[in-house]
């Protein structure tokens, strides 16, 4: 540790600064700035009246804040109006793209083709007129034998 030069100057700071506390002051500057006030009867009456403001200080209790119930309200009720408050049973919406997404849109329009086709080629007149009863497209019978089993019905 270097030794500082502590001037009487440099007292008057120091207790300016810090009060007349000696623990509050810089260690390092501490020892010797009361060898300089033991000395200097100056010092000695500035110290005095540091401790008398101190003391005047520590007695002195802050006011509490006061609160103006009013302002207060008033400010809640701004807040509650510029943040609206999400609802917990509502559903969020959903932009008609993403609910109505290319899988469907794709699969409506496959379907738009599929019956536009058919109604144009009239295949669905096919169909009534091959599944009629007595056509001869039609299906086959169940109690028929059938040609791989070679006419052997074994159930």
């Amino acid at each position: 540790m270097t030794k500082t030069t502590v001037t009487p100057k440099r007292v008057r700071e120091i207790i300016a600064a810090y009060g007349a506390d000696p623990a509050r002051w810089p260690a390092a500057e501490r020892t010797a700035a009361l060898a300089i006030l033991r000395d200097d009867a100056e010092l000695s009456a500035l110290l005095q009246d540091a401790r008398r403001l101190d003391a005047a200080l520590d007695s002195f209790a802050p006011p509490l804040p006061t609160v103006n119930a009013g302002d207060v309200a008033g400010r809640i009720m701004v807040a509650a109006r510029q943040t609206p408050t999400p609802r917990p049973n509502e559903t969020p919406s959903i932009p008609f793209w993403r609910w109505f997404g290319w899988p469907k849109i794709a699969g409506l329009a496959m379907a738009g083709v599929i019956g536009f086709t058919i109604g144009w080629t009239g295949l669905d007149a096919q169909l009534q007129e091959w599944m009629a009863p007595g056509s001869t497209i039609a299906a086959p019978a169940l109690d028929a034998p059938d040609a791989l089993l070679d006419g052997e019905v074994s159930w």
